[in-house]
């Protein structure tokens, strides 16, 4: 309670979902999104979550993956309104109504720590991870409440560990792994330094 400091609800991941505490512990930001909130916790048919928000109550879980470093991001696609993350092995995409799988992708998850959130504009979703796992950039077709996801592209040119590139206008900003603490301008749709 914002007023008191009153516990509402609370729950253990590990309690709740069977999930297997990750090397480095919980580190996402759970999303608001509108009455929902959205986690990553891990553990079988909990890859990905979405509570009500006021209780704490399970809507939906959905997928095995176990848990990622990386936050969960909310778009809008051909009328779907959309949660993706990368978890500890793969880039996933769910309908937000009922946590039903869209798209799974794995060439970009390293195995290790998937930390920078993904990153979406115009139909594209951008992910990155290092430990010389690369970057890519699917682009995403919604037709009849059903989403394609093509690779555009894959490179190891923007490796980022701990942070999220950043977009702006046709560019993405980021670090390389492959040259630790070395700025990264990258074109967004062609994946060109």
């Amino acid at each position: 309670d914002a007023e008191t400091g009153r516990r509402l609800w609370g729950f253990n991941y590990v309690e709740k979902f069977g999930s297997t505490l990750p090397r480095w512990a919980f580190s996402e930001s759970p999303l608001v999104d509108g009455d929902r909130l959205i986690i990553n916790p891990g553990g079988k048919g909990a890859g990905i979550v979405a509570l009500n928000k006021a209780t704490g109550d399970v809507i939906w879980q959905s997928q095995d993956d176990r848990a990622g470093y990386s936050s969960v991001l909310a778009f809008d696609l051909g009328g779907l309104h959309i949660y993706t993350v990368l978890t500890a092995s793969a880039a996933i995409g769910v309908d937000a109504k009922d946590g039903s799988l869209l798209w799974r992708y794995e060439k970009v998850a390293n195995r290790v720590a998937n930390i920078a959130t993904p990153v979406y504009a115009d139909g594209y979703v951008f992910y990155s991870s290092d430990y010389d796992a690369g970057c890519a950039l699917l682009k995403l077709t919604a037709e009849g409440g059903k989403v394609t996801a093509t690779e555009a592209y894959f490179n190891r040119d923007m490796q980022n560990h701990y942070t999220t590139s950043i977009r702006v206008g046709d560019y993405l900003y980021g670090f390389s792994g492959n040259q630790p603490g070395i700025l990264v301008a990258m074109e967004f749709k062609t994946g060109k330094v």
